[in-house]
């Protein structure tokens, strides 16, 4: 089921289109990244989503209600994780938790459990009692997150969450992300780590002069680039890279070897394979390692872009 469905959303500051015609859907239990390079439009997007600006053009659902009209019918299901942090410093981490826990319209009674609830999911149920101003930079980032789960809700935005932190925080918030999917939250979510995105999301959508260039899993958008996968064959280093060379399979299919490593460019790897390995048998090739290797996202994304431009 679709939790957001977004319609040619275009919104403009004065003479700056910052989204233009930006159409996408997100899934329960689904996690979306919106990438792209800064300034183009991936900010303003979250923003239309989460309700803080209105489109000029465009719709946008939630479950099939339209909150550009009813822009309330969203907001008690909805987690916001803005860029900057958003913490009283000079309070501890439960009191930040009540207070946004309340702004969040948690009941009173509740809101002691739920507070040792988030601070458990990203790691900080120890610094309870801390002094937000005391706190790494990362741990304030798991704290925003935090404070965002604090009414339990169905679909959280979240814009940069990593960035700049350290490696321990950032295991945090990936590894509760991946769980609160599991648990059937959905996901909107922009990054610059190319890596996080590949490790997270379902469907990416890569952004360009406020353009969603292309949306879809990453499968999906490797096939759209027309990038293939290599078949890498390892073998045994007494074999003459000449007779390699000769052999009819790795003319045909335009195949090189490099200091003993095949490569050999595959629409379908897992399928072809088979076929290379029958061929080299047939040659009377020893291998010493077989792999397939995919292009990933950051390959795919550089290829966007590059067309793009």
């Amino acid at each position: 089921m679709n939790v957001i469905e977004a319609k040619n959303l275009v919104k403009k500051y004065k003479n700056t289109l910052a989204v233009a015609g930006v159409s996408f859907t997100v899934e329960t239990g689904e996690i979306l990244g919106v990438l792209g390079p800064n300034g183009v439009g991936k900010t303003t997007l979250l923003s239309l989503v989460s309700t803080l600006f209105k489109p000029d053009q465009g719709e946008i659902y939630f479950k099939g209600e339209n909150i550009v009209q009813k822009p309330k019918a969203i907001r008690p299901y909805l987690g916001f994780v803005p860029q900057d942090i958003a913490l009283y410093e000079t309070l501890r981490v439960k009191d930040n938790l009540y207070f946004w826990g309340g702004i969040y319209g948690v009941k009173h009674s509740e809101i002691k459990n739920r507070m040792c609830e988030v601070l458990e999911i990203v790691g900080l149920n120890l610094q309870m009692n801390h002094s937000v101003g005391n706190l790494s930079g990362g741990m304030k980032r798991r704290l925003n997150i935090a404070a965002a789960l604090m009414h339990k809700p169905q679909i959280l935005i979240m814009d940069e969450p990593t960035v700049g932190i350290d490696t321990e925080s950032r295991e945090y918030i990936t590894s509760a992300l991946k769980n609160l999917k599991r648990e059937g939250m959905s996901v909107i979510y922009t990054s610059h780590y190319i890596d996080e995105a590949e490790f997270l999301c379902d469907k990416i959508m890569v952004m360009n002069k406020g353009k969603a260039s292309v949306w879809g899993t990453i499968d999906e958008l490797r096939n759209m680039v027309g990038l293939k996968d290599k078949i890498r064959i390892r073998v045994n280093p007494d074999i003459n890279e000449e007779k390699l060379k000769k052999i009819p399979f790795m003319v045909q299919n335009n195949a090189q070897c490099i200091d003993g490593v095949l490569e050999i460019p595959a629409d379908q790897g897992k399928t072809e394979i088979i076929e290379v390995l029958k061929s080299l048998e047939a040659s009377a090739i020893k291998l010493d390692e077989v792999y397939i290797e995919k292009p990933g996202l950051e390959r795919i994304y550089l290829e966007l872009l590059k067309k793009e431009a």
